[in-house]
C-alpha cells in the first residue's frame, strides 16, 4: 500500500496540515486538521455510526479499538468514541496506524498515477490561518450530520482546507467516496462486459471509466463547487415562534419588545463582533423596531463616520435617545444629535443596538434569498484604501442634503464603498436597498390588494412576491445601468474666491520664498544652539525653537500624507515544489534579533507622466514581483519560530500601494528636518521594525508621488536576511522588471545545512521597546574630503613606516565611536568602559566551501573594548583598535574550517555583549555597515535612484551606507534625545559632518 498513502514524520507537521489515517485492511482513511500542539480537529460519526440511518455501509466499514478509558491527554476515546466534530490528540487520532499527509495542487497526472482515491485533489490550499480559522469554528458550531458518502471526515477536511463545498447536495463529495462509487460503476460495467466476452474492451473501458469518475469528482474541477464562508455554515440562533414572512411585516410593525425583534429579523442581518471589525468596514445598525438601519463607516481607533439627518429630520422615521449631554468619547449626543457627514464613536453609531456587517459582491440568489434590504449588494468593494480615502474627503465636504429616499446614510455608506452614484436621479430612488425595499413594498402592498378585490388570491401571493424581488434587485447598485464611477474630488464644492491682494504682494513666488526664509532663519538659530555647551540650557532653547517653527507654519510645509490605498499578498508565479516547502534556517540565522532591515529607494518620475503611465510602472512592479519570489520563494513563507524554519507555502508577501500628497523633489529637499526623518517610516509597511515583527518574512511598500516619482519600501526579516540579501532581492527584483526573470541569479539556500540549527540560548541585539518614542534618529554625513582628512591624522600618527590605510568604515566608526564616550563622559559625569560591535560579513572570507551569493545571515559581530584605566586614547588609537578587531576575524576567518569552530567564536562575541549589558556598567556601542553594496545601481527600468535611505530605528544603533557618489558615508544615527542633543553639539561632529 505504499503507493496510496504519503508517510510523513510527526516532527514535520505544521499547523493546519489536513492528515490521514489508514484504518485496518486500507479499506478507508480517517481525515483530520493538525491544529498544533499534538492535537487535531476531525469529524466524526462514533462507534455506533447508525445514526445516519446507513447500518449495513457503517457496520462494513472496520473502526479502530475502543476504550472506555477516557485518553490521559484529550479526553477522548481513541478518536472515535464521540460524535461530530471534535479535538484529540494525535495518538488517539492515529490508532495505532501511520501518518499520512494529504497533499494539495497536484497535477491531473499525479492526481490519476495515485490509484486510491482520499490521498490528494487538484485544489489548492488556503493560507494556514484561514484553515484553522475554519476548523475551529466548526469545532464550536459542527460540521451537520455526518454520511459516508455525502459529508465524511475528508469533506470536512478538504473544506478546512480549501473553503469549497459542494452546492449540489445529492453528488458526492470526498476522494474516498468518489473512489468506492467509481469503483462500483467499475464493477458492475466490466461484468457486464465480460457477460459478451469482450474481455480486452472491459478492461480498457473500464479503466477508463474509474479514471473519469474519480477526476470528474475532485473538489478542484467540479463545477457545482463554491467557496462559503464559514460563518454560512453556523446554524443562526433559535427563534422564539415559527413565523412565516408573510406575517413578518406586521409582526414587526406590532412589536413592543426589542429583543423580540431582534430573534425575528436575525435573517436580515449579518452580525459581527466588534474585534472582528476593519478600517473600511461598511456597518450598519437596526433602529427600534427594526423599521429601518443606521449605516456608516468604520474607520479604526473605534470611530465611525456617518451620514445623519439629526433629530429635527424625517417624522415617521424613528430615532434612537438622544442626549443633552456630548459623549465624552467623540462629544456626538448618540449619533443624531449633528447633521450630516460626521465622525462619532462606535456606542454613539449603534446607540445601544446591535452591530452588522453589509455585505458586497454577494450572488443573485444570496440577495433575493434577504428578503430585507439595506444588508448586501452585488456591488463589489472597493480596496479600503479608497474607501478610507472618500469618506474622510466627505467629513470635511458633506455628502449634499439627507433625503430619506434619495440620499441617505446607506447611499453615503455604498458610494464610499463603491464609488458609485446613481448619475440619473429622476428616474429613481437613490442606491439604498432600504429604499428600494420600501419602495417594492408599497408596490407588492398595492397590486396585492388589487388582485385580492377581484379574488384573485393564489395570483396575487405569486405576483406579489415576484414584484417585490424584480423591484428590489433591479434598484441594487451593482446591477443598474443609470450609475457612474464618480471620484470624490468631483463631490467637493469649489473653494471659495480668494482674498484681495495684501501687502506682501500677490506672488506666489513671493510667498514660497518668504516661508522659506523662515527655515532658513530657524535652521540657524538650531545650529547656534547646537554650540551651546550647557546641556539644559540648550534644550530649553531647542525646544523653544521648534514651538517657533510650528507656530509660523513651517511644519505645515513639511508634512505629508501617505494614503494606503490596497493592500495585498503578492504569491510567487509558479508555486514552489513540495521538496522544497521547508527551509530550515542557520545556526547564524538564530543569532540575528528579531526585527526588520529597511530601506527606502526613491525614483523620481524624470518627466511629466500620465495616469496610464503611472499604473503601467505599478502594474509591472507588482508582476515582477511575484516573478522574482519564484526564485526568491522563502520570502513568500512564514517564519516558524519554534521550528526554526521557513514554511514556504507561497502563502505571500505583503504588498501595499499607496499615494504621497506632494512632489518627491520637494520632499527630498527637506529631509534635512527631524520631522522628516518620522516620516520616512511612513513609507515602509512596518512603521516600527522591531515591535510589529511577525511570522512574515517580506514587506514592500510602493509609494506613488503626485509628480509619478517612487518611494519603493522594503522590509526583510532580519531572521532570514542581513544587508547583502536585501541588496540580492532588489537587485533580482530590478532585473526581472527591466529585462526578466531569466537574468536573476538565484541564491544559494545551503547556509542550513552547512551550518545547521542547534538548541541555543537565544541571544539578539537589544531593543528599547517601551522607550522607541524617546529615540531620535538622525542622519549625519561624511563627505570624501572629510574622510579624507580623517584618514590623513590616521597616517600622520603612524608615522612613514605604516603600510595599512584604514577604511572609510573604519575611520568614521572610531570617530563616531570616540564622541560618543565623551557624551557618556557627560551624562554620567566620569569615563566609563565601552564596548563597540561591528557586524562582519564572512561571505568569501573563509576556507569553507560556502556560496558567495549565499541565503540567510552571514556575519559575525567584531568586538573592540575601551578601559577607563587605559592610557590616554586619541582618536588615531580608536582606529587602531578596530583595525586589529577586524584584521584578527579576517585571519581566523580565513583559517577556519570547520563550520562549529565559527559558530562557537559568533556566539561567544552575543554572550560577551549580553554579560556586559547585564553588569550595567559598560556602555555598548552597535554599529553595522552595508557599505560598498551597491545600493544605488538598483534600476528597475527608469533610472538609478536618486537616494538610497535607512528609516527610523527602534533600536540604540548607527547604520553606514554610502552616499550616492561613493566617497562618503551616511550615519544614520539613533540614540536617546539627551545624548542625541549632545552629540550633536560635539564640535567634532560639527567640525566633519553636516547634520541632516
Amino acid at each position: 500500500m505504499g503507493m496510496l498513502s504519503n508517510k510523513i514524520d510527526k516532527q514535520e507537521l505544521k499547523p493546519g496540515d489536513h492528515i490521514y489515517c489508514w484504518r485496518q485492511a486500507f479499506i478507508y482513511a480517517h481525515h483530520r486538521i493538525y491544529a498544533g500542539d499534538r492535537k487535531v480537529i476531525h469529524f466524526t460519526q462514533g462507534p455506533v455510526g447508525q445514526e445516519n440511518g446507513s447500518v449495513i455501509l457503517s457496520s462494513s466499514l472496520p473502526a479502530p479499538q475502543f476504550s472506555d478509558v477516557p485518553c490521559p491527554q484529550c479526553g477522548d476515546h481513541y478518536s472515535s468514541f464521540n460524535n461530530g466534530v471534535i479535538l484529540s490528540c494525535i495518538d488517539c487520532f492515529l490508532s495505532g496506524g501511520e501518518l499520512n499527509l494529504f497533499e494539495y495542487g497536484v497535477s491531473r497526472a499525479y492526481f490519476l498515477a495515485d490509484v486510491r482515491g482520499g490521498t490528494c485533489t487538484l485544489a489548492t490550499s488556503d493560507p494556514q490561518g484561514d484553515v484553522l480559522h475554519r476548523a475551529n469554528i466548526l469545532l464550536e458550531n459542527g460540521f451537520g450530520d455526518y454520511d459516508v458518502f455525502k459529508n465524511n471526515c475528508e469533506d470536512f477536511a478538504i473544506y478546512c482546507k480549501t473553503g469549497l463545498l459542494v452546492i449540489t447536495p445529492s453528488s458526492t463529495r470526498g476522494g474516498q467516496a468518489a473512489s468506492f462509487e467509481a469503483a462500483s460503476g467499475l464493477i458492475f460495467s466490466s461484468l457486464a462486459l465480460l457477460t459478451y466476452k469482450f474481455k480486452g474492451v472491459a478492461a480498457v473501458s473500464s479503466g477508463v471509466y474509474y479514471c473519469y469518475s474519480r477526476l470528474n469528482s475532485d473538489i478542484g474541477v467540479r463545477s457545482d463547487a463554491a467557496k462559503v464562508a464559514v460563518e454560512r455554515l453556523v446554524p443562526p440562533p433559535p427563534a422564539r415562534a415559527p413565523f412565516s414572512y408573510g406575517v413578518l411585516l406586521v409582526l414587526v410593525s406590532s412589536s413592543t419588545e426589542k429583543q423580540e425583534s431582534e430573534d425575528i429579523m436575525g435573517l436580515m442581518s449579518n452580525m459581527i463582533d466588534r474585534q472582528e471589525l476593519k478600517p473600511g468596514d461598511h456597518i450598519y445598525c437596526w433602529r427600534q423596531p427594526f423599521i429601518y438601519a443606521h449605516h456608516g463607516i468604520y474607520v479604526g481607533d473605534r470611530k465611525v463616520i456617518h451620514f445623519t439627518q439629526g433629530p429635527a429630520g424625517s417624522s415617521f422615521l424613528p430615532c434612537p435617545k438622544i442626549s443633552d449631554v456630548p459623549c465624552p468619547q467623540c462629544g456626538d449626543h448618540n449619533s443624531s444629535f449633528n447633521k450630516g457627514v460626521i465622525i462619532s464613536c462606535i456606542d454613539c453609531f449603534l446607540s445601544g443596538g446591535k452591530l452588522n456587517l453589509f455585505e458586497y459582491g454577494v450572488s443573485r440568489a444570496y440577495f433575493l434569498a434577504k428578503v430585507r434590504g439595506g444588508t448586501c449588494t452585488l456591488a463589489t468593494s472597493d480596496p479600503p484604501g479608497d474607501v478610507l480615502h472618500r469618506a474622510n474627503i466627505l467629513l470635511e465636504n458633506g455628502f449634499g442634503d439627507y433625503d430619506v429616499f434619495k440620499n441617505n446614510c446607506e447611499d453615503f455608506a455604498i458610494y464610499c464603498k463603491t464609488g458609485l452614484l446613481v448619475i440619473i436621479p429622476s428616474t429613481r430612488g437613490g442606491q439604498s436597498g432600504q429604499a428600494a425595499s420600501f419602495e417594492a413594498a408599497s408596490g407588492w402592498i398595492f397590486s396585492s390588494l388589487a388582485l385580492v378585490t377581484y379574488k384573485f388570491k393564489g395570483v396575487a401571493a405569486v405576483g406579489s412576491g415576484v414584484y417585490y424581488c424584480y423591484s428590489r434587485l433591479n434598484s441594487d447598485i451593482g446591477v443598474r445601468s443609470d450609475v457612474a464611477k464618480v471620484p470624490v474630488e468631483s463631490l467637493v464644492p469649489p473653494p471659495p474666491p480668494p482674498p484681495a491682494p495684501v501687502s506682501y504682494g500677490t506672488s506666489i513666488d513671493q510667498g514660497i520664498a518668504y516661508v522659506l526664509m523662515l527655515v532658513a532663519l530657524f535652521n540657524q538659530l538650531r545650529d547656534c544652539i547646537r554650540q551651546i555647551h550647557h546641556p539644559a540650557r540648550a534644550m530649553w532653547i531647542y525646544l523653544v525653537a521648534e514651538i517657533l517653527i510650528v507656530v509660523f507654519g513651517v511644519g505645515k510645509l513639511l508634512k505629508m500624507e501617505v494614503r494606503v490605498m490596497s493592500r495585498k499578498l503578492i504569491k510567487p508565479s509558479v508555486p514552489t515544489p513540495n521538496h522544497l516547502k521547508t527551509l530550515k534556517l542557520s545556526c547564524i540565522d538564530q543569532l540575528a534579533p528579531s526585527a526588520f532591515g529597511s530601506f527606502i529607494f526613491y525614483y523620481p518620475s524624470n518627466g511629466n507622466l500620465t495616469i496610464s503611465e503611472k499604473e503601467a510602472r505599478l502594474e509591472k512592479l507588482e508582476k515582477s514581483l511575484s516573478e522574482t519570489l519564484t526564485c526568491f520563494y522563502p520570502l513568500a513563507g512564514r517564519y516558524i519560530e519554534d521550528r526554526d524554519s521557513i514554511d514556504c507555502n507561497d502563502e505571500g508577501a505583503e504588498y501595499l500601494n499607496a499615494r504621497v500628497d506632494g512632489q518627491l523633489a520637494r520632499f527630498l529637499e527637506q529631509n534635512c528636518d527631524q520631522a522628516v526623518d518620522q516620516q520616512l517610516n511612513c513609507l515602509i509597511p512596518f512603521e516600527n521594525e522591531a515591535l510589529e515583527f511577525s511570522q512574515m518574512v517580506l514587506a514592500v511598500q510602493v509609494n506613488m508621488f503626485d509628480c509619478g516619482g517612487l518611494a519603493i519600501g522594503v522590509c526583510l526579516s532580519h531572521k532570514v536576511a542581513d544587508g547583502f540579501v536585501i541588496f540580492s532581492f532588489m537587485q533580482g527584483w530590478a532585473i526581472a522588471c527591466k529585462v526578466g526573470l531569466e537574468e536573476v541569479v538565484c541564491p544559494s539556500f545551503d547556509m542550513g545545512i552547512l551550518f545547521s540549527a542547534r538548541e541555543i540560548d537565544k541571544f539578539s541585539i537589544p531593543v528599547l521597546e517601551d522607550n522607541w518614542t524617546k529615540l531620535i534618529t538622525k542622519r549625519f554625513i561624511f563627505n570624501g574630503d572629510a574622510i579624507s582628512k580623517l584618514k590623513a591624522k590616521v597616517m600622520a600618527s603612524r608615522g612613514s613606516a605604516a603600510k595599512r590605510h584604514p577604511s572609510r568604515v573604519e575611520v568614521v566608526t572610531a570617530f563616531i565611536w570616540k564622541a560618543r564616550m565623551r557624551v557618556a563622559q557627560a551624562k554620567h559625569g566620569h569615563s566609563r568602559p565601552s564596548l563597540l560591535t561591528l557586524a562582519y560579513n564572512f561571505r568569501g572570507k573563509t576556507s569553507l566551501r560556502m556560496p558567495e551569493n549565499a541565503f540567510g545571515n552571514v556575519f559575525k559581530l567584531i568586538l573592540a573594548k575601551y578601559k577607563p584605566t587605559d592610557t590616554k586614547f586619541e582618536f588615531p588609537d580608536f582606529v587602531g583598535l578596530i583595525g586589529n578587531a577586524i584584521s584578527k576575524t579576517t585571519a581566523e576567518c580565513s583559517k577556519t574550517e570547520n563550520p562549529d569552530d565559527l559558530f562557537s567564536s559568533a556566539i561567544n562575541s552575543m554572550r560577551e555583549i549580553h554579560d556586559s549589558l547585564a553588569k550595567m556598567e559598560t556602555d555598548i556601542c552597535v554599529f553595522t555597515s552595508v557599505c560598498r553594496f551597491p545600493y544605488y545601481e538598483i534600476d528597475f527600468g527608469w533610472g538609478k535612484p536618486t537616494w538610497v535611505s535607512s528609516v527610523h530605528k527602534p533600536s540604540d544603533i548607527v547604520l553606514m551606507m554610502d552616499t550616492k557618489c561613493g566617497t562618503g558615508i551616511e550615519a544614520w544615527a539613533t540614540f536617546e534625545e539627551q545624548e542625541m542633543l549632545l552629540f550633536q553639539q560635539d564640535q567634532d561632529i560639527m567640525s566633519y559632518t553636516s547634520k541632516l
